[in-house]
């Protein structure tokens, strides 16, 4: 049985600042985890890039408050339309 990460030699590089012998470690370190370890780096690069993104949001905008954070978030990453229905309903509730 192929692992899905045997599968990924056969795609194009997916990074442009990685070596191809960088990548190859990282698969081989990725094939000996555990699915749970995988899914558990998963998460946390997710956190991270969360993290990440938001914190440029406030360093932009540094007079927005948590709520207005999180609503540029949306906007930038889901797009406006999401990010004003969102705005509404929060309205909604605070009525």
């Amino acid at each position: 049985m192929i692992s899905r990460l045997d599968s990924m030699e056969n795609l194009a590089s997916y990074t442009q600042d990685t070596s191809s012998e960088a990548e190859a470690v990282q698969r081989e370190l990725m094939a000996q985890m555990q699915p749970s370890q995988r899914m558990a780096l998963a998460l946390r690069l997710s956190s991270e890039m969360l993290r990440l993104s938001k914190a440029a949001i406030r360093r932009r905008f540094p007079q927005f408050n948590e709520a207005e954070v999180g609503l540029k978030f949306i906007e930038l990453h889901y797009g406006a339309e999401l990010a004003e229905a969102v705005r509404r309903s929060r309205s909604n509730v605070q009525s």
